[in-house]
């Protein structure tokens, strides 16, 4: 097995696309079809299925992938530190929200670790074929840790608005209830194939069910729904200045969300991520370090 073998074979992994390897490598895509075959005949596996003209990972080619990207990482780490260099690598960061949060956290960290890169993925309406498994790190809200990242730290906390039509006869209030909201219609996101926004199960532990009349996985089709006036919606303070010049937002009663930034404790992390994790808790421990509305408003 060739160094080189696992470079081609992790980059065409990543993007499960021989096309955006070849870019990227500047390798011919029969060379990098080649270098697979002849890994996939030592390994004795099939490390990628054709699915039409997509290519997919197998089970098996998961497993060696994480377990690949994560060698090579340590050698490049390795390498860099034998040339006298600061710790390189990279963080592969998931977010379900904008990455507002961690923003100034993140400038402080790669002015100290310059040779450190993210690769970070928008994961709130799904992973579309990513496997989880290959973050190592994930910024969510405290309800919507649906990837079982246990080990984390507290960075701030989000206000839940709620996204009306402009010109909506209760537009004009400071903070909305739910029974205030009762008799809306509503538009809700779809966080995989049926789930509803976390809202709606606030809803019905409090005994309410709202109607639902419109159900999306895009954004961009939620806000277009209740800039036309068919439905009010509910977000947060991070993501409700995006909701449209049409609509305004009203703060939700009594409602917040804490936002964490986590990682699997059970899972070896690369001396990058460990840096970057470690960095955030002392970082974080600084009350005005802490994410929130009111400290974005002073800024």
């Amino acid at each position: 097995m060739e160094l080189l073998q696992l470079r081609y074979f992790v980059e065409i992994a990543r993007y499960e696309s021989m096309k955006e390897a070849s870019a990227r490598l500047y390798v011919s895509q029969p060379s990098l079809s080649q270098s697979v075959r002849r890994l996939e005949n030592e390994l004795g596996v099939e490390l990628f299925r054709h699915e039409g003209r997509n290519l997919r990972l197998t089970e098996q080619g998961r497993v060696f992938f994480l377990g690949a990207e994560k060698a090579l990482r340590e050698l490049d780490n390795a390498c860099g530190r034998l040339d006298g260099h600061a710790l390189q690598g990279n963080v592969t960061l998931g977010t379900y929200m904008p990455i507002t949060p961690l923003a100034d956290c993140l400038k402080a960290f790669v002015e100290e670790y310059p040779y450190i890169t993210f690769d970070i993925y928008m994961v709130s309406s799904g992973l579309a074929g990513f496997d989880p498994g290959a973050l190592d790190m994930l910024l969510y809200y405290q309800q919507s840790n649906r990837l079982d990242f246990h080990e984390h730290v507290e960075i701030g906390v989000a206000e839940r608005r709620w996204i009306l039509p402009a010109g909506h006869p209760l537009g004009d209030r400071e903070t909305l209830s739910m029974s205030d909201m009762e008799q809306e219609a509503f538009v809700s996101m779809l966080w995989g194939k049926d789930q509803l926004e976390e809202l709606f199960q606030d809803y019905s532990h409090a005994g309410v069910t709202p109607l639902v009349r419109y159900r999306t996985n895009s954004f961009r089709i939620k806000q277009e729904i209740m800039e036309a006036g068919l439905a009010v919606g509910s977000s947060n303070d991070l993501l409700a200045e995006t909701a449209g010049k049409n609509c305004v937002s009203v703060r939700q009663e009594g409602i917040s969300e804490k936002l964490y930034l986590g990682w699997r404790a059970e899972c070896y992390l690369s001396p990058a991520a460990l840096a970057f994790a470690e960095f955030c808790r002392d970082w974080f421990l600084s009350p005005e370090h802490r994410f929130s509305a009111s400290n974005r408003e002073t800024a």
